[in-house]
């Protein structure tokens, strides 16, 4: 077994050694004439440096410590540290979240428990759940005008529907269904079993 992980491991260097060897080969500088380099510095303004294209290993390396060494600085609304930036996203993804487990863990038991709802929501459901995000996205900006909300709205919009398939007492193992019937305590199910397995599975169900 530790064989293996090793083997593993080498293969995977050596994948990345690839990796990178290819990125350094296709960003070598290419020979360029002066007076082309001189015609776009007139157009683009004095000591305009040209973008060519692809960054190269050291190009990355310079951004990666530029943002690494402040990555807290805040001069501005649209320049912030890379760790400002951080936080925000992760907490944008943190507040859909939440909300989405509000609203589909309590739904999911009630559609689960109740065929009724269930036939009634499954197809609004069905419909909804494989719409992607780079769909709802800008749906969500032309109606909130707001991108930290829309993003919010996004994830959870994006969330609660495999959320609420995925939590509710028809996704459980039959096994376990069976016990909770057997069990002739009609309250505890819920708290007995469909509570652990709504915990375990929340983590899983993106």
């Amino acid at each position: 077994m530790k064989l293996e992980s090793l083997k593993a491991g080498l293969l995977s260097l050596a994948f990345l050694a690839l990796f990178l060897g290819v990125w350094h080969l296709a960003t070598l500088p290419k020979g360029e004439t002066q007076g082309a380099a001189d015609e776009y510095a007139k157009l683009m303004g004095k000591g305009a440096k040209k973008s060519d294209g692809f960054p190269t290993l050291g190009q990355m390396r310079e951004a990666f410590v530029t943002h690494v060494s402040d990555p807290f600085y805040d001069r501005g609304s649209n320049d912030k540290g890379i760790g400002i930036q951080l936080g925000h996203s992760l907490g944008r993804v943190a507040l859909g979240y939440l909300i989405a487990c509000l609203i589909a863990v309590p739904l999911g038991f009630l559609i689960g428990m109740s065929p009724l709802l269930y036939r009634a929501l499954n197809p609004f459901i069905q419909l909804l759940k494989p719409i992607s995000p780079l769909a709802w996205m800008p749906i969500a900006l032309y109606t909130i005008k707001d991108s930290s909300i829309s993003g919010v709205f996004v994830i959870f919009i994006c969330s609660v529907w495999p959320m609420m398939q995925t939590n509710s007492p028809r996704s459980m193992p039959k096994f376990t269904s069976s016990n909770t019937t057997a069990s002739g305590l009609p309250p505890e199910p819920a708290k007995t079993f469909f509570s652990p397995w709504t915990c375990r599975k929340l983590i899983r169900c993106r």
